[in-house]
């Protein structure tokens, strides 16, 4: 395929959404249409945003950066995947491979040291364990910046990624459609479907598939999600909701292109990419997939979720989530690719890793709204307990060489593996607070104790144990943050707070060996901001 084909970046998106209402046939010639643009929708100060707080606050009155894009934003914009989407939002970047697929970084930090979480919840490090995320079953996207430890442990130093899936509600009920097909084979696929069954269960099902041939040779990529809950309300104080999400990918396995010296180079990319060492990026070696035949990146995974909400009165809520994850991941590659200057050949590696990973947990919080004194406050406490199985077996056999610009691709070869299961046991107690010191002045706090077990161990390729690596330890942490906001006016709020985070030493606790058998390091952070609004809603503005 010609270079100039494969600079074609060409697309066509549809949707269609299907509102069901009740039938009526009086015509209303006077009425105007209104058409709303929701791909260029304005920041809404007033949505509440769970990631950053269990206490119902809106993003005006928490005192943090936190930025939202929702369902019609990542619809009218064309994001196919959560990554996409982030991108999009201000101070956040991501880049990953095919073996670290969605790799975030804002404030300086990058990979571990910023969570993934689904619907709020954590299952591991996020450059070992998250995948992406497409953006069709998702609801919104919510980015807080800053340590967040105090919300969700360890590894939180850097902010927080919350993808939101779509849920049930009874107020609405209607069909939805996505197809889009773009250049080098590139489809996007979405079929969504919710309704209320009687004024006691709401269901909704959302089912997308991403797909792509890739822009180097021999390097396709798909990804199909299933999302589906029911919402059950047997009564008017009782919310009962089961979730099912199940994710099955196929990554592109293009792990790049190596650098070649200038004087081998005949058609280097000036400009691309500069080089200390005298190395360029050949245009012939440009669309060149380096990887061995039979290579594999692949996931499976599967998540049920029950969601308990009991509100007794106006004053007092109940929640209760528990959740069950397994997921099994395969890499079986060539990642490594080196000019050899005197074969004049690419040396390739070897490399293979497979995670089986089992998660299961429960968080219980309980929410109240009172008094202290004559000013209003509202406390949320709870406690948060996960356990975790997780089973890392990688090998790395002999590589290989082959030739600049045919390379014969060649077969992975056999596996030869080592062992590296690790345990957890994660207990947590947290609570957030938020009193009115005035009708203007309002003081956000939380904290949270956890205690965190952990049990590494690693064998060698005969099966024998590693003593000098393996270890146990039971980590300690205590986090807390504490912030003011004051509403100046309606439209223009200043706030300022104090938060503080805990991280591995390595910011992956999957990886920690017994050579880094330390407390988990410390991050504090000062953040002082205001955020206004356009009293006609047209404008908003978030500056920190």
């Amino acid at each position: 395929m010609g270079n100039d084909t494969r600079r074609a970046r060409l697309g066509v998106l549809l949707s269609v959404s299907l509102g069901l209402a009740p039938y009526s046939n009086a015509a209303e010639p006077d009425e105007l249409a209104t058409v709303t643009i929701t791909a260029t929708r304005v920041r809404e100060l007033e949505q509440f945003t769970p990631t950053a707080s269990r206490l119902d606050l809106s993003a005006r009155e928490t005192p943090a950066t936190l930025d939202v894009i929702d369902a019609d934003q990542m619809l009218g914009r064309g994001f196919a995947t959560a990554e996409q989407a982030v991108d999009s939002l201000p101070g956040v970047t991501s880049g990953g491979s095919p073996g670290d697929l969605s790799a975030f970084s804002m404030r300086g930090f990058s990979e571990a040291q910023i969570i993934f979480l689904r619907n709020g919840l954590y299952v591991g490090p996020s450059n070992m364990t998250n995948r992406p995320a497409n953006a069709f079953n998702l609801a919104s996207i919510e980015v807080l910046k800053g340590p967040a430890s105090v919300l969700y442990g360890q590894g939180a130093i850097g902010g927080v990624v919350n993808a939101v899936n779509k849920g049930p509600d009874f107020n609405t009920a209607g069909v939805e459609l996505l197809a889009s097909v773009g250049s080098f084979g590139t489809t996007n696929l979405g079929f969504g479907a919710s309704t209320h069954l009687n004024n006691n269960v709401a269901v909704r099902l959302d089912l997308s598939r991403t797909a792509t041939n890739g822009y180097v040779h021999n390097t396709p990529a798909d990804s199909l999600n299933l999302t589906t809950s029911l919402l059950w309300r047997p009564t008017s104080s009782l919310d009962v909701q089961f979730t099912f999400d199940y994710l099955k990918d196929h990554p592109s396995f293009y792990f790049g292109t190596p650098l070649v010296p200038t004087t081998f180079a005949t058609r280097p990319l000036n400009g691309v990419i500069t080089s200390r060492r005298g190395q360029a990026l050949d245009e012939r070696t440009r669309y060149v997939n380096y990887n061995v035949a039979d290579a594999v990146v692949k996931s499976e995974q599967f998540w049920p979720q029950v969601f308990l909400k009991y509100s007794p009165n106006d004053k007092l809520i109940l929640q209760n989530f528990s959740y069950y994850f397994r997921a099994n991941r395969r890499w079986i590659n060539s990642e490594v690719y080196e000019f050899n200057n005197a074969t004049r050949l690419i040396d390739r590696d070897r490399f293979f890793v497979f995670h089986e990973q089992t998660l299961w947990g429960n968080q219980f919080s309980l929410s109240y709204k009172g008094s202290l004194g004559s000013r209003s406050n509202k406390l949320v406490a709870g406690v948060d307990y996960s356990h975790l199985d997780f089973m890392r077996r990688r090998g790395f056999p002999d590589g290989d060489s082959v030739d600049p610009f045919s390379p014969s691709p060649g077969l992975f070869g056999a596996l030869a593996e080592r062992r590296s299961p690790t345990t957890w046991n994660d207990l947590a107690l947290f609570f957030e607070d938020a009193l009115d010191l005035s009708s203007q002045l309002k003081f956000v706090t939380g904290g949270r104790f956890d205690t965190l077990d952990l049990d590494r161990k690693n064998y060698s390729a005969t099966g024998a144990l590693l003593a000098t690596s393996s270890f146990k330890k039971s980590f300690r942490s205590t986090t807390w943050r504490a912030g003011l906001v004051y509403s100046l006016t309606p439209q223009v709020t200043p706030y300022v707070s104090w938060s503080t985070g805990e991280d591995p030493v390595n910011s992956n606790i999957f990886l920690v060996n017994a050579g880094e058998n330390f407390d988990l390091s410390s991050a504090r952070q000062f953040e002082a901001g205001v955020k206004a609004s356009a009293g006609d809603g047209r404008g908003a503005v978030t500056l920190a």
